[in-house]
């Protein structure tokens, strides 16, 4: 029986209501038994003219399937995973030894099969949640086994292939046409995880084709262990190496005791902005950034001893760069978890015919120094060049981190060998003040590993710039102060001076202030300026005004190098799958503007970009971008809007298309086929799974649209929705005298199972009848009749419920 009073028409609403109170009242009246249910007074169901059989139904409360259900466990407040457990008739579960094995729970002396947890440990307890398939087990401490999370349920295993892809067009009327396509392939295998990323550039007839990397991978969990295989990036720790073909062990960092957060770089974007992040030359991170200041986080690198270059592209293809010097890294980020990382390999080739190959060992090691304090230890072993680094970081003051290392190096090749030594100290100085200083220094033979893989002769050297990462700074010093009083906004001050082999010197000063203003307005201000060279300088003032949640508009002001700009953008995202911006620019003593659109869309099973960009000459120029996966499993090819990444599931609602289900990525949708892939699933973490229901036809009933997974790396996790598409009928009964069925009376089907209980003026809700069960109507455990009704033609998946008559026969 269902009381649904939102759903239901205002002709039937005054009838229903009443319905609905009856099991209220019956509730309210209710006495409960540990033993025997819910016994209700059966003075008040005559009052209302309830048979005492309905009381029956509603005796005891909702119960688990019998059988194999699957089941979210919660023990102590912690998630376990979801389990499969078996259930008796009664809806109790089955705890037995794989059931103990799994949750971590010590079992009990016991015999094979089903035992009560209960009745070994009296202080348990046990509380079963059929409607969201949860069970919550509350149990004394030492009842658990004292293994670390590895021990946890993971979801593991799985056979699927992949397919990234991102496509990008460019046409232009000066330049021709641009093409280049960048894609992803692998496959994962019984938590194995193989990629491969390959990227194809077409410009004006000439075409070039290169491939990134080429890994298998796999985690082992008892271990906390992860084994990379390929064209892989060593993790090194303190000393710096290339891209290499070989093998490394490194500690699986979702598993690991202590997580660092990587690198911070912070900028500003004149215009909407690609900003690419590289050290030595490599690429290690790549992302989209809205005009204004930025800040990104958790920054991935592979050397704390070599600058981060940072590159900002504008939409109108200007460029600007910068540099975040190594000595601003703390070394307690590097690298991100405790434990020993291995690798062995040798170097590649490179982007440069003269440069030699290698072969090179790796061996880092970060060990706890009580409590509050890490020792990194760190050795390279190569055919021409050896290395060794050792760094301590600790938080044994309060309020201050100190952090110091140390990195000797020798290149055989080049006969050079020197040290390079630097330190950190963080301090909080009161509420809202923060201290940062740091220094680095190297002596003139230092060198890194990609310096020994060729021979510098005295041409090479004239060429190089005094300013060459590794080789021409000689000691660098950055401080950095900022202040966030909730009144005033938050305010920023940093100095960096860097010193060359050269005798040259640089010194820079920057400063910021944002503030939140009433109304959710935000206003920013950046300056930057070199304290040598006093042309080179920047300033950057942006105020952005939100007319709702969803559209924002923007003015900036912006000077760099003596060039003023001035630009008006306006961002709208009008739902989960469309968004646009617009913008106009003016460069103060140009004549005309730049103007520029984007038109982003979501059209479920892939992503698209139009843009459009006009300068002030009146040249244009047009860009089509498409991004999305695809996945190939035992059941077909299912895309994602979003690329595929190591860990993912694939959801099923059997025959619904087009429904919608929430990942950790966002909102994706089901295929003609009722299949989605979730892209992206939080390895040893909990991942939620939720269907938005809200969104479904309202023909569709849904068991639990909620699914909450635990997966290991590399696996791929299935998981079906139960569904079905339904008929709600409300039936209007009559006897065969015409008159309406009295209240009360049961309705059975032909197995004598209770269906439900008649309303006034003959009213009976029937939750699903697309079977069309036979029907009787019983008064007093005696069959009255028959009866006999005709469902209408179906109508559409709007349709909430449908009426029909019925008599008896």
């Amino acid at each position: 029986m269902e009381c649904n009073l939102e759903s239901l028409a205002t002709k039937q609403s005054h009838r229903r209501v009443l319905f609905c109170l009856y099991f209220i009242i019956f509730f309210a009246s209710a006495k409960a038994s540990s033993d025997e249910g819910i016994e209700f007074d059966k003075e008040i169901l005559k009052q209302l003219g309830v048979a005492e059989s309905a009381a029956d139904y509603f005796r005891h409360e909702a119960k688990f399937n019998p059988g194999v259900n699957s089941v979210e466990l919660n023990i102590n407040g912690i998630n376990q995973g979801w389990l499969d457990i078996m259930f008796s008739q009664q809806g109790e579960p089955c705890f037995n030894p794989d059931f103990y094995r799994q949750s971590r729970i010590i079992p009990p002396p016991m015999a094979l099969g089903c035992s009560d947890l209960r009745m070994h440990y009296p202080r348990a307890i046990v509380k079963l949640l059929p409607g969201i398939s949860r069970m919550e087990i509350v149990l004394p401490a030492n009842l658990l086994q004292t293994t670390e999370s590895s021990s946890r349920h993971y979801e593991t295993g799985g056979l699927a292939a992949i397919l990234n892809y991102d496509v990008q067009m460019m046409h232009n009327p000066r330049t021709g046409n641009n093409l280049q396509l960048s894609t992803e392939t692998g496959f994962n295998a019984g938590n194995w995880i193989f990629r491969s990323r390959q990227i194809a550039n077409h410009t004006q007839g000439q075409q070039q084709w290169n491939r990134l990397y080429s890994y298998v991978q796999r985690t082992f969990i008892d271990n906390k262990t992860t084994l990379q295989m390929g064209e892989i990036n060593l993790d090194a720790g303190l000393l710096s190496t290339p891209q290499i073909y070989g093998l490394q062990v490194v500690p699986e960092s979702a598993l690991a005791t202590k997580e660092g957060n990587g690198v911070t770089v912070s900028g500003v974007a004149q215009t909407q902005a690609r900003v690419e992040v590289r050290q030595h030359g490599a690429l290690v991170y790549v992302t989209q950034v809205p005009p204004g200041p930025f800040t990104l986080t958790k920054i991935p690198i592979v050397s704390a001893s070599a600058d981060l270059q940072v590159t900002v592209i504008g939409i109108d293809q200007q460029s600007h760069h910068f540099s975040v010097p190594a000595a601003s890294f703390s070394s307690q980020y590097v690298p991100r978890a405790r434990g020993t990382y291995a690798g062995v390999g040798r170097s590649g080739p490179g982007g440069n015919k003269q440069q030699q190959n290698s072969w090179l060992g790796v061996l880092t090691d970060i060990r706890p120094l009580g409590d509050l304090s890490d020792i990194t230890q760190s050795i390279l072993l190569g055919s021409r060049y050896q290395s060794a680094g050792l760094a301590v970081n600790t938080d044994l003051i309060p309020q201050v981190f100190l952090a110091a290392k140390n990195v000797v190096s020798r290149d055989q090749l080049n006969d050079k060998q020197g040290v390079q030594w630097g330190s950190n100290i963080g301090v909080n100085l009161i509420s809202s003040l923060k201290l940062n200083v740091s220094s680095r220094h190297q002596t003139r033979g230092f060198r890194h590993f990609q310096n020994s893989l060729r021979h510098e002769n005295r041409t090479m050297r004239n060429k190089k710039s005094p300013r060459e990462e590794g080789q021409g700074i000689k000691q660098q010093y950055t401080a950095n102060i900022s202040y966030n009083p909730r009144l005033l906004g938050g305010f920023s001050l940093g100095y960096i001076q860097s010193e060359f082999f050269s005798n040259q010197t640089e010194r820079r000063l920057s400063l910021g202030w944002s503030k939140k203003l009433p109304y959710d307005i935000n206003f920013n201000l950046n300056m930057d300026n070199s304290l040598i060279n006093r042309s080179d300088k920047s300033i950057y003032a942006n105020i952005s005004i939100p007319f709702n949640s969803h559209m924002s508009l923007s003015s900036t002001v912006s000077q760099n190098r003596g060039v003023t700009q001035q630009r008006l953008a306006l961002n709208h995202q009008v739902n989960n799958r469309m968004g646009y911006n617009l913008g106009v620019n003016k460069v103060a003593g140009k004549p005309g503007q730049t103007l520029n659109g984007n038109l982003r869309l979501l059209p479920k099973y892939a992503q698209l970009d139009v843009g459009y960009f006009q300068d002030n000459a009146q040249q244009r120029s047009y860009q089509l971008r498409a991004s999305g996966g695809m996945v190939g499993h035992r059941s077909g090819i299912t895309l994602s809007p979003y690329a595929i990444q190591d860990t993912f599931a694939i959801m099923v609602l059997p025959g619904i298309s087009g429904a919608e289900i929430q990942t950790n990525s966002g909102p994706v949708w089901t295929d003609m086929r009722g299949y989605a892939v979730a892209p992206s699933l939080s390895p040893f973490n909990s991942s939620r799974l939720e269907v938005n229901t809200k969104k479904l036809a309202r023909n569709i009933d849904i068991k639990n649209g909620l699914r909450q997974v635990d997966a290991s790396r590399g696996a791929v996790f299935t998981h079906s929705f139960t569904a079905n598409k339904t008929r709600r009928i409300l039936l209007s009964i009559r006897l065969a005298s015409g008159e309406y069925a009295t209240a009360g009376s049961d309705i059975t089907d032909k197995e004598d199972n209770y269906i439900g209980t008649v309303g006034n003026k003959g009213e009976l809700f029937l939750n699903n009848g697309t079977e069309q069960p036979d029907l009787y109507i019983k008064e007093k455990g005696n069959v009255v009749c028959q009866l006999d009704y005709r469902l209408p033609a179906e109508t559409g998946a709007s349709v909430l419920y449908e009426e029909a008559d019925a008599r008896c026969i």
